[in-house]
């Protein structure tokens, strides 16, 4: 019924479209069908990138880290280098516990998106699971953590406010584990103080209660 042309066949499928005609109808059925078997190309997934999603699929998580980042370099568009940079630091993050090389990829997928706060969202969860490595899991060296953690939500929701909701949710979540007033007391410590976390963290943040 129809020629062979796909350029025809899409462009009396979308005429017939715009002009009310339903899918329901046997002539409009019929094209349709036409249209998806002969002009509608299967999805093509970059070499690269197919690979790491593979290899991750099947627990080969460096491996998978390998083909992510090949395919971010040799990527000439900002976002997708972003993309990727910052699929690499979640894997390092939730599969190889490498928290590290988890922010190193995090700020890296950051400059190459200004104005995107999923990095840092990321980067303040890292600081707020980091109590157990910085510590015993309790006490002074695993709450100080949560201040540099807060830091992190506050500034992804403050160059992202369409993540205002979600950092709020953290920052709720982690404002209760914060040193009591009692506890920066005894240490000499006044609200407001700079002070700065050790361990792999290694940032300068300020001295906040939970009271």
């Amino acid at each position: 019924m129809y020629p062979d042309s796909c350029e025809l066949i899409q462009t009396a499928f979308t005429r017939l479209n715009r002009g009310g005609c339903r899918e329901v109808l046997p002539e409009v059925k019929e094209l349709a069908e036409i249209r998806k078997t002969k002009c509608e190309e299967e999805p093509q997934t970059p070499g690269l990138a197919k690979q790491g999603y593979d290899a991750y699929q099947k627990g080969r998580y460096r491996d998978a880290i390998s083909k992510f980042e090949s395919f971010a370099e040799e990527s000439k568009a900002a976002e997708i280098k972003a993309k990727y940079y910052l699929l690499i630091s979640k894997i390092y993050y939730g599969d190889l516990k490498n928290f590290s090389k988890s922010r190193q990829y995090a700020l890296k997928a950051a400059d190459y998106k200004p104005g995107w706060g999923e990095p840092f969202m990321l980067i303040g969860k890292l600081y707020a699971s980091s109590g157990p490595l910085c510590g015993t899991g309790t006490g002074w060296d695993s709450q100080v953590v949560t201040w540099v953690a807060i830091d992190q939500f506050q500034h992804a929701k403050s160059i992202d406010p369409g993540l205002t909701a979600e950092a709020n949710k953290w920052i709720s979540r982690y404002s209760q584990y914060m040193p009591k007033k009692e506890d920066i007391f005894f240490r000499g410590i006044k609200q407001g103080d700079k002070y700065f976390v050790p361990c792999w963290i290694q940032e300068e943040t300020r001295v906040r209660t939970a009271d």
